[in-house]
């Protein structure tokens, strides 16, 4: 690497000017250092004294709430309400001993953890569940001396949580936490504390001889744990009063004593500094800094080009994978700049084309459902996999919005505002140019009312097309895919048959209710014929025939709307003949698929219609056994496949063999609850046992129960639970 790169040097004079910087700073810090630090010593001394009680007190705080978890355990609620000893001990005590145990092993600062309950005469602690007298002896080498002095001090009257468990043969530093049932006292549990490791947390360390400070405990004024020089300790401890209840400095002229009072009751702690030996360190420092003064001015120079030279050569490396050729005009950085300028706006670019080809198939796949030949959820939900088009909800609503003058300039653009303005309110939306209108597929978790939904609609109208002016229409919401074109359909009506001209929302239902005909209304003929053929109440269906053909076909209708209402009536026919053929197996209808399909005018149509029903309307007992058999086959495949993400309505009806209308209706009628719903039933209770029962993050548990996404997961879970998946957790922890 050259030397006189212009990149090289700007490195080279920066880092330069920084060791130029710290090397001064030093010079100046050199000279103050013996009074600060002198200074900063004796602060310190202060402060690490209050970081000391802080610290034990916080350790010994933590007993307090381990306690409080250890009291509410269901054993001990058990062994505090009994008045004699049980003749056999329920197996929680043991497992309640057991968590002791855990806890003692987990916790340096305890040697021992118990409960004496004097109802019972027993203990329950880390070595198991025995006698008083037996725990005793166990705790201490299989002796018995002083066991009644021991039960003494432990039963005795004290209003400190801390005391001196004494016997013959030794004496304990101990946390006591009396236990009632009611206001009756029922038991003492205890916490025997290892002293020299609560010293050890306070990062003092003990040293043998005369050490440079010393770290004592006081408990009634006595001395029960140091590290250091005990009997200078034990001194000035004698100088403190008998209530200490705020700070006490004492200053003599080789040492310096710190007394503060513990937040916990009758507890002090004594802290001595020796002036003399603690100050040593800071003559050597700063010899030691002064020499490091020179070795930093060495090495900052040689520091410098090394850094200089590696920090450059990344700069190279990125230019050569970015394709970019530094020149005199130039630099490396100038150079980095601006290609990375030019593939910002290539990756724009590219994400512009993504955003057409995703519109483009959405296009398509909308174009597809609408005017393709498909008569089974399974058919379309394959198409929208191959789109890459993933629906969560089971219910599809369709609203169609048209210029009302002019056609003004559709572009990609307004979908995209579209989509992002449903997005903003939780909708799944797909929208499409399809015949010079813009088609809104709506995909929704349950039924919404057309004036909750008319209402958004006209806020988006305000929102997304400004003072253009717009015509919507509104189907109504459907469960399953086949029923897009439905919606569709009464969309396409409704737009067609408007109320009034230039109405800024039309939805369905206010279309029907301006509808009369002689006999039955529109939505007393249509809507309860689809309704009694999506439930296969097939001899309904018949009676409605005459009122359906005679109030659905319009000399009127448009050829478009034509169409779609032949679609829709060739669609349940078609649906029905398979339910029958494929579900049931039971002889089919004399009609054939084709001839229903190249069915051309109303009056055939009508034939066809009625023909069909008559058939069907008498079912077999084959129909009833297969509708509990195909619902018990349903069952069996969820409960095998309900954590697949891609289990659903329309992969069990395509492993069945059946439409997936008929396997929703069936479902429902003999379980009394619908297939997603009780899959998502199966998915929460197996999310609800990872969560209370492992550490797995709430994204890994969705994943793991067979929901897509975490979003979704969370969605789905507060509306069975009434709260979120972390709130379940902290209650239960």
């Amino acid at each position: 690497m050259k030397f006189n790169n212009p990149t090289f040097f700007k490195w080279f004079k920066s880092i330069l000017l920084v060791v130029a910087a710290i090397l001064l700073l030093c010079s100046i810090l050199c000279g103050y250092m013996l009074v600060l630090l002198r200074n900063n010593t004796l602060q310190m001394s202060s402060n690490l004294t209050q970081y000391i009680q802080t610290n034990i007190d916080s350790r010994l705080f933590d007993l307090y709430k381990y306690s409080s978890s250890l009291e509410l355990h269901p054993a001990n609620i058990y062994l505090k309400k009994l008045k004699t000893a049980p003749k056999t001990i329920p197996p929680k005590v043991y497992q309640f001993s057991d968590q002791m145990l855990n806890y003692n092993y987990s916790n340096k600062l305890i040697d021992s953890i118990f409960i004496y309950y004097p109802n019972l005469h027993k203990i329950v602690g880390n070595l198991g569940c025995y006698d008083a007298d037996s725990y005793y002896a166990l705790d201490n080498l299989l002796l018995l001396h002083g066991y009644e002095q021991w039960l003494d001090t432990l039963t005795m009257e004290s209003d400190s949580d801390f005391a001196y468990l004494q016997s013959d043969s030794r004496s304990q530093f101990c946390y006591i936490r009396k236990i009632k049932n009611s206001e009756e006292l029922a038991g003492y549990l205890v916490f025997e504390l290892n002293t020299d490791e609560l010293l050890n947390s306070s990062l003092m360390t003990e040293n043998s001889g005369d050490p440079h400070s010393s770290l004592g405990i006081l408990l009634d004024g006595q001395l029960i744990a140091y590290t250091g020089n005990s009997e200078e300790l034990t001194r000035l401890a004698a100088l403190l009063p008998d209530t200490l209840e705020a700070p006490v400095v004492l200053e003599e002229p080789a040492s310096l004593l710190y007394a503060r009072p513990s937040s916990l009751k009758n507890l002090c702690y004594l802290n001595v500094y020796f002036h003399k030996k603690n100050l040593q360190p800071v003559y050597i420092t700063l010899g030691i800094c002064i020499l490091g003064i020179i070795v930093c001015g060495i090495t900052g120079i040689l520091a410098s080009v090394l850094i200089s030279r590696k920090n450059l050569r990344p700069l190279i490396n990125l230019l050569d994978k970015i394709g970019g050729t530094p020149d005199k005009e130039n630099d490396e950085y100038e150079t980095i700049h601006k290609r990375f300028d030019q593939l910002t706006k290539d990756y724009w670019s590219n994400s512009e084309k993504v955003q057409e080809q995703q519109s483009l198939i959405n296009n398509f796949f909308l174009k597809t459902v609408l005017y393709g030949d498909m008569h089974s959820d399974y058919a379309i939900f394959s198409v929208a996999k191959r789109c890459n088009i993933l629906f969560e909800n089971p219910r599809y609503l369709i609203a169609i919005a048209e210029p009302v003058s002019a056609k003004p300039q559709l572009d990609e653009d307004l979908l995209l505002t579209i989509n992002k303005y449903w997005e903003t309110h939780h909708f799944d939306v797909i929208s499409s140019f399809h015949e010079g209108n813009i088609v809104i597929l709506f995909n929704i978790e349950e039924t919404i009312s057309q004036n909750t939904i008319s209402k958004l609609i006209k806020e988006m109208k305000a929102e997304v097309f400004g003072e253009d002016k717009w015509v919507m229409a509104l189907g109504l919401d459907y469960d399953g895919l086949v029923n897009i074109q439905y919606s569709y359909a009464q969309a396409v009506t409704a737009l067609h048959y408007q109320i009034k001209p230039e109405s800024s929302v039309i939805c369905y239902n206010n279309y029907m209710e301006h509808i009369t005909s002689p006999g039955l209304s529109y939505i007393d003929t249509f809507e309860n014929f689809s309704k009694n053929m999506i439930q296969n109440d097939y001899s309904a269906a018949l009676v409605l025939v005459p009122a359906v053909f005679d109030n659905y076909f319009s000399e009127e209708d448009s050829s478009e709307i034509t169409k779609v209402k032949f679609r829709a009536i060739q669609n349940l026919l078609l649906n029905a003949k398979q339910k029958v053929k494929q579900e049931i197996q039971t002889p089919g209808c004399s009609i054939h698929t084709a001839q229903i399909l190249s069915c051309t005018s109303p009056a055939q149509l009508r034939e066809y219609t009625q023909c069909i029903l008559k058939e069907l309307s008498t079912p077999s007992q084959a129909t009833k056994n297969g509708t509990s058999s195909i619902a018990e086959r349903a069952k069996t495949i969820i409960l095998r496949d309900f954590s697949d993400p891609m289990l659903g309505l329309y992969r069990i009806s395509a492993e069945l063999n059946i439409s997936d209308s008929y396997l929703s209706t069936t479902f429902k009628t003999v379980f009394g609850i619908g297939v997603v719903q009780y899959i998502n039933s199966l998915r929460i209770e197996q999310a609800k046992k990872l969560i209370c029962e492992t550490d797995l993050s709430i994204r890994e548990i969705a994943l793991a129960v067979g929901f897509s996404s975490d979003a979704s997961f969370i969605r789905v879970f507060k509306r069975y639970e009434l709260q979120t998946p972390n709130t379940l957790r902290k209650n239960q922890r």
